[in-house]
């Protein structure tokens, strides 16, 4: 019989070799693979440790730029914000295994130097924006010096000072700007110091500051016409401002000066005082204070004349004043109006001394003037009365010399409307009323007198009768 053969068993093909060296093997595989991931973990760490803290030193560093700006390159302050980068970086030291830890010193290095570099730059920078700033400041101040000595008009020491100013810029400038840079920020310094002076003496001294702008050395400074047509037109105007103010304070002055001369509570000696003084301080005229002592001197002011030429004049006067100033008066206007009210309080003053005004008479005349004295100003006036624009004294007298030929009858007519309306809340028909009812008033008196008619100018001319006599023609009253 023949013998079947059987298959034989390979035992080592399906049992796995776990002989030492096979195993030592397979573990060195192992731990190779475990390292690798544990390296590319920590690098992804380190990838987000690094984002981190890049995020919390720029917050850091932006900060310290802030506070530091002043002074970037302050050892102790770099020292401190040494510490600050170090604090950052080292929170994360122990999260990194012990197998990259060495890796993240050096990738905290890298981070912490490239930080310091960049702040070594910026300081750098920041120490010459410093030291721009530094010389701009210094510019600024020296033109408002300029200007602070341009009141006193001492050009002479403000020229010496910008001398002084850019000596000390160009020393401090040399070794940190280039000469170009240097040159570009004096490059309009004593132009803007010339006209921070003279802006300076144009507030006190006008007239003097249009004479230096005469100077070719002034003119070379200011280096541009434009400049010089600037200064000119602004010294006209403080002129003009100044003129004005001193024309409206004199004003003022001589108003309280008259109201303080005829109070009859003060005695003459102290009125005197006042009057001397206001004349030494150059507060009012010599031509008023003549008269202003002439007043105080006369006798004729003890019992003054009533019902006046004088005071008639005076009304017309103030009403002819009050009809130049507008409603919004342009600065000609106003300085006419103070001009004419200076002749004004004189004139007044003066018929006041030789008793042809009554001081009572001349307060109430002048109290309706101060309400244009008020307008021509600007100013609300301590005595102005009523502001009225319709038909007033001027408008008045106007009526009176149409409807009344003698001079005498137009001034007794001004007077009445005059003390009959001043003060008063009347509106134009009112007034207009009031003067055709002064002028009936005075053709009917005319009328009761029996003076001799004629039918015109001429045949009263030819009829032999004295110059001076009053006669009628056509109902009023006519003066040979």
């Amino acid at each position: 019989m023949a013998q079947r053969q059987r298959a034989q068993r390979q035992v080592t093909s399906v049992v796995p070799d776990y002989s030492e060296a096979n195993v030592i093997k397979s573990l060195s595989t192992i731990a190779g693979t475990v390292q690798k991931m544990q390296e590319k973990k920590d690098v992804a760490r380190m990838n987000d440790y690094m984002a981190d803290s890049q995020i919390q030193m720029l917050e850091i560093t932006n900060k310290w730029r802030v506070e530091n700006e002043e002074n970037p390159n302050d050892p102790k302050a770099i020292q401190k914000l040494d510490q600050q980068y170090d604090k950052v970086l080292t929170q994360y030291n122990n999260k990194i295994s012990g197998l990259s830890r060495d890796q993240w010193y050096e990738v905290s290095d890298k981070l912490k130097n490239q930080a310091k570099l960049q702040n070594a730059q910026w300081g750098l920078k920041q120490e010459l924006v410093n030291a721009e700033n530094n010389v701009n400041d210094s510019i600024k101040k020296n033109l408002e010096l300029g200007r602070n000595m341009g009141f006193s008009g001492d050009i002479k020491s403000a020229l010496q000072t910008y001398k002084n100013s850019v000596e000390g810029i160009r020393s401090f400038s040399d070794g940190v700007f280039s000469q170009q840079k240097i040159s570009k920020i004096l490059e309009d310094y004593e132009s803007d110091f010339m006209e921070s002076f003279i802006g300076g003496m144009i507030e006190t001294d006008p007239e003097g500051a249009l004479n230096l702008l005469k100077r070719d050395d002034v003119k070379d400074s200011l280096n541009s016409k434009e400049r010089e047509e600037t200064l000119k037109d602004l010294s006209d105007k403080r002129k003009t401002e100044i003129d004005f103010d001193i024309e409206k304070k004199k004003i003022q002055t001589e108003n309280e000066t008259n109201d303080f001369l005829s109070n009859p509570e003060i005695t003459s000696a102290e009125k005197f005082g006042r009057l001397s003084k206001l004349e030494n301080d150059e507060e009012v005229s010599p031509e008023y204070a003549k008269l202003g002592k002439l007043y105080l001197k006369s006798k004729a002011t003890i019992k003054p004349k009533t019902n006046t030429p004088e005071e008639t004049e005076l009304i017309r006067l103030a009403a002819f004043m009050k009809s130049r100033v507008s409603k919004n008066p342009t600065l000609k206007e106003s300085r006419q109006f103070l001009r004419m009210y200076d002749d004004f309080n004189k004139k007044t003053l003066k018929y006041m001394g030789k008793g042809q005004v009554s001081e009572s008479s001349a307060k109430t005349i002048i109290k309706g003037l101060n309400t244009k004295l008020a307008q021509a100003t600007t100013e609300v006036a301590t005595q102005a009365g009523t502001i009225w624009d319709g038909f007033d004294e001027e408008d008045a007298d106007n009526h009176f010399k149409q409807n009344l030929n003698n001079q005498l009858y137009r001034n007794e007519a001004l007077r009445e409307y005059f003390y009959a309306t001043d003060g008063k809340n009347l509106n134009e028909e009112k007034r207009r009323n009031i003067a055709a009812a002064i002028v009936k008033k005075i053709e009917d008196n005319i009328l009761g007198e029996g003076l001799k008619e004629f039918k015109t100018t001429q045949e009263a001319d030819k009829s032999g009768l004295a110059k001076g006599t009053i006669v009628l023609i056509g109902g009023r009253r006519y003066q040979i």
